[in-house]
């Protein structure tokens, strides 16, 4: 049962932070409703392993004092801001629900496997779609509808500045796709087989596109195949501070401009390369940009073996009330 009120009694938090954990409500979310009442798990004596560790990501409370007395620093120095994403290889399932997809937090996956997909170059896909099948691209951030394998020259050429193919692209839902879906073998530890058949993106871009800041709906395992890629992440509760108009921020990161956008300057982020043969576990609720650092192609999952929240098709768990 949560409570209805602010509770004197810290058992009374702690009954309402169990029974959550206890029905899955996710941690992060947890931690951040404790933040708001100027609490962590470990001033109710929770042990950080009980929430994953998150206690150390939650906010400071707002009356935050030092030693002194006096009020934290507003300004911090960029090293404080940086966020460090781990590495990992031989992850069980449960290991990446428990430790990354729950908590909410990205990992860098250095033993990711997807079959004899992993071999797919531009050249490749260009033979397979050829010119009768369509997507649609940006150009000059206008929707265009193009031939496919139209689009996969320019990307290898390099003939185009500012082109780009549009999110949700669906060109492995295509029929010219088929015979990829005979190569492709998602990663069972982690993805769901049948699940993956109608979601899973195909993302190719020219080098030097750079992808607007966006948050991210749903959890993604970006599955680098051919070129590298940088990404900027910047975690759910720094939100304020990337300038939000729904899930896109207003920022360009071609053309930002601190002294316009002063707060993203205070954000804590994490800058990143992902080479082929890598994936990144991009958590929802996630803020991400990227940068192409070569003619790349990728592999976009977004169905993974576990229930959790946001996953596609799947109804979000009922959340017990907040104490307020």
């Amino acid at each position: 049962m949560a409570p209805s009120a602010p509770a004197e009694d810290p058992a009374e938090w702690r009954e309402w932070l169990k029974e959550n954990l206890l029905r899955g409500v996710n941690e992060h979310d947890l931690v951040l409703a404790l933040a708001k009442h100027g609490m962590t798990p470990a001033s109710l004596g929770i042990a950080p392993a009980v929430t994953i560790g998150l206690a150390a990501d939650a906010p400071a409370p707002a009356d935050a004092a030092d030693e002194d007395g006096e009020e934290a620093a507003e300004v911090a120095e960029p090293d404080q801001l940086a966020i460090e994403v781990p590495r990992a290889a031989d992850l069980s399932t449960e290991a990446l629900l428990h430790r990354h997809l729950r908590p909410r937090l990205p990992v860098i996956l250095e033993d990711i496997s997807v079959g004899p997909a992993i071999t797919w170059t531009p050249e490749i896909l260009w033979a397979v779609f050829g010119p009768e099948t369509s997507c649609v691209v940006l150009f000059a951030e206008e929707p265009r509808e193009v031939p496919a394998s139209w689009y996969i020259e320019q990307c290898v050429v390099g003939r185009h500045q500012g082109i780009q193919l549009a999110p949700h692209s669906r060109l492995l839902q295509s029929p010219a796709a088929e015979p990829l879906w005979r190569e492709l073998a998602p990663d069972g530890r982690y993805i769901d087989l049948v699940a993956a058949h109608q979601h899973t993106e195909l993302v190719i871009q020219p080098e030097g596109t750079v992808t607007d800041l966006r948050c991210e709906a749903v959890p993604t395992l970006r599955v680098q195949v051919y070129g590298r890629s940088a990404f900027v992440l910047v975690p759910p509760e720094e939100t304020s501070n990337v300038y939000p108009e729904g899930m896109r921020s207003e920022i360009d990161l071609r053309r930002h401009d601190p002294a316009r956008f002063p707060l993203f300057e205070q954000a804590r982020r994490a800058d990143l390369e992902v080479q082929p043969g890598e994936a990144l576990l991009i958590p929802a609720g996630w803020w991400r940009a990227e940068l192409s650092l070569d003619t790349m192609l990728a592999l976009d999952f977004l169905d993974f073996r576990e229930p959790r929240p946001g996953a596609p098709g799947q109804q979000l768990p009922e959340v017990p009330a907040w104490p307020v």
